[in-house]
């Protein structure tokens, strides 16, 4: 089997109608003619093909990075295996809510579970970077702990007070986002709307998470995903970017 490109990590769930998390990833680069592979990894390992890709994009899901089921328990020694690659520049990793999450797990295996003490973040909120204030789709009950900011050769690029950890880069070729930077506003309230019993659960507020995608719709911007996952995938394989978002 050749290896692929990019490969996308799709772990479980479906967050928008007959789409799993991995689809929004896997559009943008398929369409500069990247050779993407979709890998369901909680269903199968990835081939050594897979694993030998030079860019990596972990998605979102809905089973936790502390689960200790056989599929997590093998994603985690995978990673822990392709991180020691990115360290050294022989690959490009970059993971979106649980991928980040996960992606702290495999840099920091010691690193405790940690559950907002403000509740579930979900809607479209602000984080805060290095060119400033980000509207950016939010779901997810568990964070990053803050002490993996503490963590020798992370930095923490994007924060707000709801989580200290928002985005995080870790060496040159390694990046991890809490938040989705793939998802439109309209994305943002079907995922809300397919999670609606989870916000009624965890959410301090759910009404709030709702009214926020409405509320916050124009000040998104596609460029957030272009800026984050795709040029980094781009320059990492060398592709001709005809233009940005």
């Amino acid at each position: 089997m050749a290896t692929p490109d990019v490969v996308v990590w799709e772990a479980d769930g479906k967050p928008l109608p007959w789409l799993g998390y991995g689809a929004r990833l896997a559009a943008p680069l398929r369409a500069m003619g990247a050779r993407v592979r979709v890998v369901p990894y909680r269903r199968r390992p990835l081939t050594p093909a897979e694993l030998a890709a030079p860019v990596h994009l972990l998605s979102g899901g809905e089973t936790t990075s502390f689960s200790g089921d056989a599929a997590t328990v093998r994603a985690l020694a995978d990673l822990t295996e392709l991180l020691g690659r990115a360290w050294r520049g022989e690959a490009t990793v970059l993971g979106v809510c649980l991928g980040a999450q996960l992606v702290a797990r495999g840099i920091a295996p010691g690193l405790p579970q940690s559950l907002p003490a403000r509740g579930m973040e979900a809607g479209l909120c602000t984080v805060y970077g290095p060119g400033g204030p980000l509207r950016v789709a939010e779901l997810h009950y568990e964070d990053i702990h803050p002490s993996f900011a503490e963590i020798g050769g992370v930095e923490v690029t994007h924060t707000n007070g709801h989580s200290r950890v928002q985005g995080f880069r870790w060496g040159e070729t390694v990046a991890g986002y809490q938040f989705h930077p793939e998802w439109s506003p309209r994305d943002a309230a079907s995922a809300l709307d397919r999670h609606l019993t989870l916000l009624d659960t965890r959410h301090a507020d759910p009404a709030s998470a709702r009214a926020s995608v409405t509320a916050g719709a124009d000040a998104w911007s596609e460029r957030t995903a272009w800026e984050l996952l795709v040029a980094p995938a781009v320059r990492a394989l060398g592709l001709r970017a005809a233009q940005a978002a």
